[in-house]
């Protein structure tokens, strides 16, 4: 006579499930009703799970899931994926999700987000960043300022931030009396003996340098007494650009959504009156 197969303990059953709290940075469906979610965690960093029927009409989980929400869900380990069980909405930021805009520059934020956080690793100051910048693009209406204050704080706390004191060619401190060079391919700023003469540089104002090391250094609540225009925000966007391209080595799709939503601004178009692009 065959032993009978002790039945699963519940403490077994615990540890094969746990918990989470996270933002929805990508969704991709997966077979005919499924989802994969990718989440932006304070302790494991960048996970992706699945949530089994989250497409069907009937799923509750699927209105918990959805791009940029900030949730709590029950998760079982699995061989393959890991599944979504349960999922409870935290923080769903309703502002942000009634204009293009602000969707905008939340899918830059996540696009920015899923290159640059680590897999599987904590990042606790990765994470507390992504939640302030989703409540800033939520409430703030100067989204260009959130946007560079964000890429800023990005850079510097994944170690990726451009030297921005002394000259990347000599060594020498930066001066904020005359013109310096943005050489992203050399690191950040070179004074103007070592980068006129570099083919990619481009001559960059003292205002703008003064403006880039304000924000690496200081809070977005402080960054926001700023009296800094649009225009200035947006010659700023260019030269951060350049050097996340270096960095990441490919283009950054979310920005053009954001440029393109610009030119419609521009020409009359309703989306996005009296929010900063």
């Amino acid at each position: 006579m065959s032993e009978r197969a002790p039945a699963t303990s519940a403490r077994t059953r615990r540890q094969r499930s746990y918990r989470l709290t996270g933002i929805v940075l990508h969704r991709r469906d997966q077979g005919e009703a499924d989802r994969l979610i990718t989440l932006l965690t304070p302790n494991q960093g960048r996970v992706t799970l699945i949530a089994k029927g989250a497409r069907k009409i009937t799923s509750r989980k699927a209105g918990h899931l959805e791009l940029f929400t900030h949730v709590r869900v029950q998760v079982a380990q699995a061989r393959t994926w890991h599944i979504i069980t349960q999922a409870e909405t935290l923080h769903n930021y309703p502002r942000l999700r009634a204009s293009l805009p602000r969707m905008a520059h939340a899918y830059y934020m996540a696009e920015l987000l899923l290159h640059f956080a680590p897999e599987g690793e904590a990042d606790t100051p990765l994470f507390d960043l992504a939640l302030e910048t989703l409540a800033y693009l939520n409430g703030s209406d100067n989204l260009l300022l959130v946007s560079r204050w964000f890429e800023a704080h990005l850079l510097r706390i994944t170690g990726f931030q451009p030297q921005l004191y002394v000259c990347t060619g000599c060594r020498a401190p930066l001066s904020l009396d005359v013109t310096n060079y943005w050489v992203p391919v050399e690191g950040g700023v070179q004074c103007p003996r070592c980068g006129e003469a570099k083919r990619h540089a481009m001559p960059l104002p003292p205002r703008l340098l003064k403006l880039m090391r304000y924000l690496q250094v200081h809070t977005l609540a402080e960054a926001r007494t700023l009296p800094v225009i649009p225009e200035t925000w947006r010659e700023l966007e260019a030269y951060v650009q350049g050097y996340l391209r270096v960095i990441l080595e490919r283009d950054i799709h979310a920005l053009a959504f954001i440029r393109r939503l610009r030119q419609e601004k521009g020409k009359g178009g309703r989306e996005g009156k009296g929010i900063g692009q």
